[in-house]
This record gives structure tokens, C-alpha cells and sequence, in this order.
């Protein structure tokens, strides 16, 4: 039977290519990323896919956007890893291009995607890696061999994850998890990272990967990396795991590289959709011919970390600011309304003398070096 994220898949890429018919998948792959990253936020409300589905060209361009922009002040440094599936919504599209990207965000969402990613429970949305298979389905096949592109099936995914960090089956009952993702194991590396900087300690640790005691359970600053990550669904199998034995995905530390821009930044929103928390470490490049990747990552979150605190301190300046202005313009009013021009109001005792109709006398400026000393400021 076929899997959910795979039928999105297929319907996306048919949706596609039969309205656009082009190879470029930037446009598709990242509506269906923007879309992950929403749900329905009152279930007894209006239909949020059906409103989205009625929304002309330009009106979903704009929501794409506003969801990317929304999603940067809480995850700056992954929205800026997934460039490559928003970059795109800058640049002045042709008609058929708003109507192929018009016709995948309906057919994501008229196939299920909110079921598989709307969910307010990051567990829930992480049952299923849905940007691995839509990529899939719409790179050719070429290309994938060119990129050592291939899906590690869903069964092997788990059992690696199980054997990897659990050392056997999972405990009785536990949920097991299915994954659709690329080639890449995850790998446990000892460290705690909760006393210094999260990237710090993965591009510190990553040198010195090695299996830690599979009987131990995982300590709250571990890292894991995959140097193969594609989506991310084998980090998003191992995060299941630790879910499942009650432990929190968002106090480790995950990193992933590889050589593949859209896959990269898929792993990118991945790690937003599944709660995979602040530490997260995102790098595009060759991770054979690049040693230092993890160090990179770090590096540019720092950077990119230090630009969104420099905006966002801005912006609540700029905030405060016209909050003060709009008190004074309300405080202002009051005045004037108790106090017209025309002396209609009454008064008691003295008050502000307001000008008449006529030209004011104009304002001298008095210099702090003209004022006595008994008249100036502490």
C-alpha cells in the first residue's frame, strides 16, 4: 500500500509538470516545505486548506512568504539553511510558473499533507518525512544517480535506529516509527553540550564520534550527526526513538550536512516540522572533501544568530518608540478636547493658555550654558 507522503509525492509531481513542465523543483518542493510549516489552528474553524486552495496567484505568493518570514523570528538560522526553497518567491515569476505552484500547493494539501504534518504535537508531525519522497518524485532519475540520491527503505531505517542507539528492539509497546530518507547513518556522540554554545559542542564533537554504551540512556546535550542527511529521515527515526523511551528530542544536539542544496534545506524545515529544538546544525557541501562542515554551520549560526538578534532589537526599539509617540498623540488629543481652540469648554482655574488663529512667535533655543545653575537639571 502506498504511503501518504508518497501519494503527495506523486500528485505533486504530476500537478507540476503537467502545469508548469520544466525541471527546475525549487518552486514546488518549497511550497510544499512552506505548507509543512503551518496547521489548522482551530479545528472547529474554517477550513484552513480550503481557504488556501481559494487563494488567487499572487495571494498565495504571499502567504508563502509571510509564513517564511513569520518562521524567521523563531528560527532564524534554519530559515536561512532553507534558502534554496524560498529564494525563489524574490524573483517575477511567468504565468505558468504561479499556475504550476498554485496547482501543487492544492494537490499537497487535497492529498492529505495538514494530516501528516498539522498536527500541534511534534511527535505526530514527525511519523512521516514527506520533503524526502516530493523530492524524489520530481528530480529525475539521472539526477538522483549523479547525487547518490537513493532512499534508505523504511524498514532498515528503523532497525538501524533500534540497533543504533537502543541496542535491539524497541521496549514493548513503543510506537515504531516509519522513515523514507537517504543514505547516512545517525551516530551518537558523547558530550554535553548544556554549559557552553550547542554548535560549539557538535563541531567539537563530531571529530570524535564514537558509539557510546547502548544501555545508557542519552544525556541532555548529546549530539548527532548525519554527514549524508538528504531530508533528514534518519535523524528524524532517531529522534522517534528517543521519543519513544521517553526522552526529548529538542535537548540534543542534531547536525547534518550534504552535497545537495534542496536536500539540505529540506532537512533544514524537516528540523523545524519535527521539534528537533535550538541546536540544530545545517550545512550544504561535500563532506568528503570538506572535513570541517560542522565547524561552518557553527560558525555561519553564530553569524546569523548575532544579524536576527541586531533585527529584532531594532524592531522592539522601533516598536517602543511609536507606542511612546502614540501615547503622546492620545495625550495630546485629551488636552485638546478639554481644552478647543475656540474656548468652548469650560475651565477651572487656570489652565494651558492655547494659541488663537494667527502665526505663533517663533522659538527661541536656550543653550544648557545660558541656564543658572539653581535652574538646571540633576
Amino acid at each position: 500500500m502506498t504511503s501518504l507522503p508518497v501519494k503527495i509525492a506523486e500528485n505533486v509531481s504530476h500537478a507540476w509538470y503537467s502545469q508548469h513542465g520544466t525541471g527546475r523543483i525549487d518552486i514546488p518542493v518549497g511550497v510544499v516545505a512552506a505548507l509543512t510549516l503551518i496547521g489548522q489552528a482551530d479545528p472547529n474553524g474554517p477550513d484552513l486548506a480550503a481557504q488556501i486552495a481559494a487563494l488567487d496567484g499572487p495571494g498565495l505568493l504571499e502567504l508563502l512568504q509571510d509564513i517564511w518570514d513569520r518562521q524567521w523570528i523563531a528560527d532564524p538560522f534554519l530559515v536561512e539553511q532553507a534558502r534554496p526553497l524560498h529564494d525563489w518567491l524574490r524573483e517575477d515569476h511567468g504565468e505558468q510558473e504561479i499556475i504550476g505552484a498554485r496547482a501543487v500547493a492544492r494537490a499537497a494539501l487535497r492529498h492529505g499533507l495538514l494530516r501528516v504534518t498539522g498536527w500541534r504535537d511534534p511527535g505526530q508531525r514527525a511519523d512521516e518525512d514527506v520533503l524526502g519522497p516530493v523530492i524524489m518524485e520530481l528530480r529525475a532519475k539521472d539526477a538522483r544517480q549523479g547525487l547518490g540520491e537513493f532512499h534508505t527503505p523504511a524498514p532498515v531505517a528503523d532497525s538501524m535506529a533500534d540497533v543504533l542507539l537502543g541496542g535491539g528492539p524497541r521496549p514493548p509497546g513503543a510506537r515504531r516509527h516509519r522513515v523514507r530518507s537517504r543514505g547516512g547513518v545517525p551516530v551518537k556522540v558523547s558530550g554535553d553540550a548544556a554549559d557552553q554554545a550547542a554548535e560549539d559542542a557538535a563541531a567539537a564533537n563530531v571529530a570524535g564520534i564514537f558509539m557510546a554504551a547502548k544501555d545508557d540512556p542519552p544525556k541532555p546535550g548529546t549530539s548527532y550527526y548525519d554527514p549524508c542527511v538528504g531530508s533528514g529521515g534518519l535523524l528524524r527515526a532517531a529522534a522517534q526513538y528517543l521519543r519513544s523511551i521517553g526522552c526529548d528530542p529538542a535537548d540534543m544536539v542534531w547536525c547534518g550536512t550534504d552535497i545537495d542544496p534542496i536536500a539540505a534545506a529540506a532537512f533544514a524545515v524537516n528540523a523545524m516540522v519535527w521539534g528537533l529544538g535550538p541546536n540544530v546544525l545545517v550545512y550544504c557541501g561535500n563532506t568528503l572533501a570538506e572535513g570541517d562542515l560542522p565547524q561552518q554551520a557553527a560558525a555561519k549560526r553564530r553569524s546569523v544568530l548575532e544579524h536576527h538578534a541586531r533585527v529584532v532589537g531594532i524592531a522592539r526599539e522601533t516598536a517602543a518608540w511609536f507606542a511612546a509617540l502614540a501615547a503622546v498623540e492620545a495625550l495630546v488629543g485629551a488636552i485638546s478636547d478639554e481644552h478647543p481652540a475656540d474656548g468652548s469648554a469650560e475651565q477651572s482655574g487656570p489652565g494651558p493658555e492655547l494659541a488663537a488663529a494667527g502665526t505663533p512667535e517663533p522659538v527661541r533655543v536656550v543653550r544648557m550654558s545660558e541656564v543658572p545653575d539653581s535652574q538646571r537639571p540633576p
